[in-house]
């Protein structure tokens, strides 16, 4: 099995075995192709974390000239948008949110019987929903993301604190020989 990839200082347990993605890839196009999960933990009950520097880092010893990124969010209740990651805006995506979709609202998710949830945070559900993807395609070009000067890949965490996992794919459109 691969040693799947953490953020520093993050414990090395696997959320939950069955979210073990493969260690070999279901197809391989061509030699330029990686499949990874990037496992971690988000400290906070909302928090929103800047992922450029980490895809990067993961991007760097694959040497990728050409080529594409993909990310998927394996939850429901947390989410990856692109936008410039900036405390300040982040508060005001929190504090609209707030007010869209108040915590204690009655959400019949919330509610037995008409819900299995025990954790009341169908407000998370419905944030993310709201402001987030759950897939992210980003092209890469001489070895670099490509993005905006204020665009980041930011990973926004509506029910922490939680153990998360991100699935990533890169490929090379022309792998050197």
């Amino acid at each position: 099995m691969r040693t799947p990839i953490y953020l520093p200082g993050q414990e090395r347990e696997p959320v939950n075995p069955s979210l073990d993605l493969p260690s070999k890839p279901l197809w391989v196009p061509d030699p330029g192709y990686w499949e990874e999960a990037i496992r971690f933990r988000t400290n906070d009950p909302v928090s929103f974390m800047d992922m450029n520097s980490l895809l990067q880092r993961l991007l760097e010893p694959k040497e990728i000239d050409r080529g594409m990124l993909e990310l998927w969010n394996l939850h429901t209740t947390s989410g990856l948008l692109v936008n410039e990651y900036e405390e300040n805006l982040m508060a005001d995506l929190r504090s609209r949110l707030e007010v869209l979709y108040p915590k204690n609202a009655g959400y019949r998710h919330n509610e037995q019987p008409y819900s299995g949830c025990t954790r009341a945070n169908a407000h998370a559900h419905l944030w993310t929903t709201a402001s987030c993807q759950q897939h992210l395609t980003i092209p890469i070009s001489s070895g670099a993301l490509v993005l905006g000067p204020y665009q980041n890949v930011i990973y926004a965490e509506f029910d922490g604190p939680r153990q998360r996992t991100l699935y990533m794919r890169t490929w090379e459109y022309a792998p050197k020989p």
